[in-house]
């Protein structure tokens, strides 16, 4: 069978070769289109919240009811600091960190199959990590568990949510996305939040085990949001306010009647890197969830999710990030200077800081150094930014062989002949770059020279139906479903950017057909059910009919006689 990152390559067929595939797959940016680096991410230590637990847990809080978290053990772990005060049982009425959902989990017996969620998704092999492959007829999902990762602020020092706004829109959001997956083969859906997939230093201090096991899992975080398995929901935009709780205590539910100003989403500084990866090796639907609580999280906005993924009209282009231009490693570095940390390091041990720009010059090399693929539809970049991307990204990809711009309206002459120049100098190969409708051919004499001097094919092919549809956010059998960016390969999940316009066409017209041979069979049985009963209505009538003939007949020759 193929490995995953072969059929992700086989989409463009031809124009990747079997030797350019294997290549590929031997790169440092393989490991982010290979499932395997997943499955080693959560051996690291990392650990996956259960959807339906999200849900649920939801639902427990808004009812008041909260969650029961057992005392921690009178004997300390092993590993663990006798010195540590041990924490009582008690009900939460908020998210529980990862400490407090693993004793919550040690109550249930080992092999527990109950109604209640279990909090954690439980151990999972490369074959059960979910992607869309399109080789197969009809296409379809490969694997039982959808990986989401969420990028968010924290809104206390102590806890990520006190007042619960993100749990409510992440459960409502989940609730919408499980109806839809529902009619596929994916049966969980996984979700990497930080405050549950790591120890974090909230209700006591970390033990000398629990620090070494974060720093071993950091390592990998950037997997998360850079895997082409993974979705990516962003919370850009935060309450501005919530209320200010006494001395910031973890466990403190008395609060005071001032409010407390908050942090926004990109003044922080694993926010910003979280942002710029995703935008690197995009995942998709990339979602910004934040446009939803641009100030209070009323019913009325918590209403839009329940037909979020089904609804035509929630179309991708307005839910989608406006995303951002992946920076350089060097301005990076930069940039992170002017975010904020909780981590700042202490003179002795370095802080976030310099963790986060290891990471990012990490994977942008890693993803950069060996991308095939790249789409940048839809972005809406203009053309400062689009000048931006030929000079500092594209310039580095130098193993790009297809190019995708479409949906950016201010691509114009000057942004086509930088490209052309840049395929000459560095992306030497490159084979197909797709315009869409951002600007006619006749319209870049000079570029398309150089083009056509390279044989790279260039596509200025304009949307039509099936393309448009493919940007609504529906079930995925409705069509094919997948779109990338910058990958290096092809991105995994349920909406869809063909490479070729005829291929919308032929899905549409597929489609169409179906549709007419479902409903010329319907009328076919309708048919046949009338002539069934035109039949038994006919022999019926026929002992009947020959009565009233031989009556006739009989008066008539009454008739004549008596003439």
């Amino acid at each position: 069978p193929l490995e995953v990152a072969q059929v992700m390559l086989s989409r463009i067929h031809s124009e990747v070769s079997t030797e350019e595939s294997k290549a590929f797959l031997k790169s440092d940016g393989a490991k982010y289109v290979k499932a395997k680096t997943i499955i080693d991410s959560i051996v690291d230590g990392t650990r996956l919240l259960n959807a339906r637990f999200v849900i649920w847990l939801s639902e427990q809080i808004s009812n008041k009811t909260g969650i029961l978290i057992p005392a921690a053990p009178e004997v300390p772990a092993e590993g663990e600091n006798p010195v540590i005060p041990l924490i009582p049982k008690e009900t939460l009425h908020r998210m529980p960190c990862r400490q407090e959902l693993e004793r919550y989990e040690a109550g249930f017996p080992k092999d527990y199959q109950g109604d209640l969620p279990l909090p954690f998704i439980g151990k999972l092999e490369e074959g059960d990590i979910a992607y869309w492959d399109h080789t197969k007829k009809p296409e379809c999902y490969i694997g039982n568990t959808k990986i989401v990762s969420v990028s968010h602020g924290w809104y206390t020092k102590k806890h990520i949510d006190p007042d619960n706004i993100t749990l409510r829109l992440l459960a409502a959001t989940l609730t919408s996305y499980l109806e839809v997956l529902g009619k596929t083969s994916i049966q969980y859906i996984a979700v990497f939040l930080d405050f549950t997939a790591f120890k974090q230093k909230t209700i006591r201090e970390k033990t000398e085990a629990e620090k070494a096991q974060m720093k071993i899992a950091l390592k990998s975080l950037n997997v998360w949001y850079a895997h082409n398995m993974c979705e990516v929901w962003l919370f850009t935009k935060m309450a501005t306010q919530i209320c200010k709780y006494v001395n910031d205590a973890y466990l403190d539910y008395e609060r005071t009647d001032k409010a407390t100003e908050v942090k926004g989403y990109h003044g922080r500084g694993w926010t910003y890197f979280e942002n710029m990866i995703s935008s690197l090796s995009s995942t998709t639907p990339m979602l910004d969830l934040g446009e939803l609580i641009d100030g209070d999280l009323t019913e009325e906005k918590l209403d839009k999710l329940a037909t979020l993924f089904t609804d035509p009209i929630n179309k991708r282009r307005t839910l989608k990030t406006n995303r951002v231009l992946p920076v350089q490693p060097e301005q990076f570095d930069e940039v992170i200077k002017t975010k904020t940390f909780t981590n700042k390091g202490d003179g002795v041990t370095e802080g976030d800081m310099h963790d986060v720009k290891v990471l990012y010059k990490e994977t942008y090399n890693d993803i950069t150094q060996s991308v095939t693929v790249s789409d940048f539809n839809y972005c809406d970049w203009d053309k400062v930014t689009l000048l931006e991307l030929c000079n500092t990204l594209l310039k580095n990809c130098e193993k790009l062989t297809y190019l995708s711009l479409r949906g950016n309206p201010e691509i114009d002459v000057e942004v086509a002949n930088r490209l052309a120049e840049i395929c000459v100098d560095k992306l030497t190969d490159m084979r197909i770059i797709d315009f869409g409708k951002s600007i006619e051919e006749s319209e870049m004499p000079l570029a398309m020279g150089i083009f056509e001097k390279r044989k790279i094919r260039v596509l200025f092919s304009a949307d039509n139906a099936a393309t448009q549809a493919s940007f609504e956010l529906k079930a995925p059998e409705a069509g094919n479903t997948r779109r990338g960016n910058l990958t290096g390969s092809e991105t995994l999940n349920d909406v869809t950017d063909t490479l070729y316009q005829a291929v919308d066409q032929m899905v549409e017209y597929t489609q169409n057909q179906e549709r007419r041979m479902t409903a010329n069979e319907d009328r076919i049985v309708r048919l046949e059910q009338e002539v069934t009963t035109l039949r038994e209505l006919q022999a019926s009538r026929r002992p009947t009919n020959r009565r009233r003939i031989a009556n006739r007949i009989r008066s008539t020759d009454d008739n004549q006689i008596w003439s």
